[in-house]
């Protein structure tokens, strides 16, 4: 997903992730994680990369019901740091409805 083509991405078409994440926790870690996840965004956060992984995880897991969270474009991938990659992954995963994947590339996705 290339940021030139971030402009044919719809933020209002979003893939949740909930039902694909149950098969693998319950609904009770799926909660506790939320709940991890919203704790830790009321912290104060050095950097603002991982306050956005934090922010797409909640996207990912179906806990943004208000759809407070606004999605950025994606940022320079000229580093190979890992909390780049993932965010990237999760900006990914969250429109593959809108991308052309193929399912080994959804799968992969998942992998992450």
């Amino acid at each position: 997903m290339p940021k030139d083509n971030w402009k044919n991405i719809d933020p209002t078409k979003i893939q949740c992730y909930r039902e694909t994440v149950e098969l693998f926790r319950t609904v009770t870690e799926l909660e506790n994680l939320l709940d991890f996840y919203g704790a830790e965004l009321k912290n104060v956060m050095v950097r603002d990369d991982y306050q956005e992984l934090i922010e797409l995880s909640i996207v990912f897991l179906g806990g943004d019901a208000e759809k407070k969270i606004k999605i950025r474009p994606p940022g320079a991938m000229h580093q190979a740091r890992w909390m780049a990659r993932a965010i990237y992954s999760l900006k990914r995963s969250l429109f593959s409805s809108q991308l052309k994947l193929n399912t080994i590339d959804k799968e992969a996705l998942l992998d992450v």
